[in-house]
């Protein structure tokens, strides 16, 4: 039973840029679908657990969820430039180096000589790994260009905070299913205000704006089955199995949605898989 529950995050995770891909719209459709899903099953989750809700903690956990939106538009719109199997891959591998370098220097998460080792090989793989998912032999046309590079990096920034915010004091020893509804509704309210600021009421009557619903029950459902994986087995458990969603999102845009990868670029890929996945299991060890 536990198998098949720290497998549930990396499936559903997984799966989820495929779903937004499959069922269309644009960026800020997807987010926006994607946050109202989140948010019916953050009401969910929070009326099954009925966690303590402060004020104060509400109102940070949803500032926190309003930075995810950023990184999230960065990717779907990322997937529309350079394709699924080869976005998710490098915005995972820019995560975990932003998450580790952020851990190290902020949180001072590496103590002593062989943390910081490892920490720096763990970088080194996921960065190589990244490099590789992309690789491409089929000429200039095909390969990720710096400015998607570039815009992925900046947009990720939106993830990193997503992910810092709750490890300062005021959030670190909060129930995690405490936050997930007010970060849910930081989420949407951040995605909605956005297209009400830049694209007015339009959005609001395009029914992909409300088909990506289904996005927001995968990644709402992964999220809350890693919080009960990380209560039961452990963060590191948790967040090793969960690195697999990589892996389901890359072999999904090759064998579901048909992006192409000739035999040298899937070699290049499987490789890339494996190192960004061992990169992040090694970063736990740093710790």
């Amino acid at each position: 039973m536990n198998l098949l529950l720290v497998l549930v995050p990396a499936i559903f995770w997984g799966i989820n840029p495929i779903i937004v891909t499959k069922t269309g719209g644009s960026a800020t459709n997807q987010v926006f679908g994607l946050g109202l899903g989140t948010v019916v099953v953050a009401i969910i989750a929070t009326l099954i657990v009925k966690p303590t809700i402060s004020p104060l903690i509400f109102l940070v956990a949803l500032l926190t969820g309003v930075c995810w939106p950023i990184g999230q538009l960065g990717q779907f719109v990322s997937m529309k430039r350079i394709g699924v199997s080869k976005a998710v891959p490098i915005s995972t591998g820019l995560q975990l180096v932003g998450n580790t370098l952020i851990g190290a220097f902020i949180f001072h998460e590496w103590q002593g000589r062989q943390s910081i080792i490892i920490g720096f090989i763990a970088l080194i793989l996921v960065i190589i790994g990244s490099a590789l998912t992309s690789a491409t032999d089929r000429g200039e046309d095909q390969r990720v260009k710096l400015k998607d590079l570039l815009f992925l990096l900046v947009t990720t920034s939106g993830y990193l905070l997503y992910s810092a915010l709750p490890k300062f004091p005021i959030l670190a020893h909060t129930s995690s299913v405490a936050i997930l509804l007010p970060e849910a509704l930081g989420i949407f309210g951040g995605i909605a205000i956005y297209q009400l600021c830049t694209e007015g009421l339009t959005p609001f009557k395009q029914k992909a704006q409300y088909t990506n619903i289904t996005a927001g029950f995968s990644w709402g459902i992964g999220t809350f089955a890693y919080i009960v994986v990380a209560q039961q087995l452990g963060v590191t458990t948790a967040f090793i199995f969960s690195q697999l969603n990589v892996l389901v999102a890359t072999l999904g845009g090759v064998l579901i949605l048909h992006e192409k990868k000739d035999t040298f670029e899937m070699w290049c890929t499987l490789i890339g898989l494996v190192l960004i996945i061992a990169g992040a299991i090694a970063t736990t060890f740093a710790k």
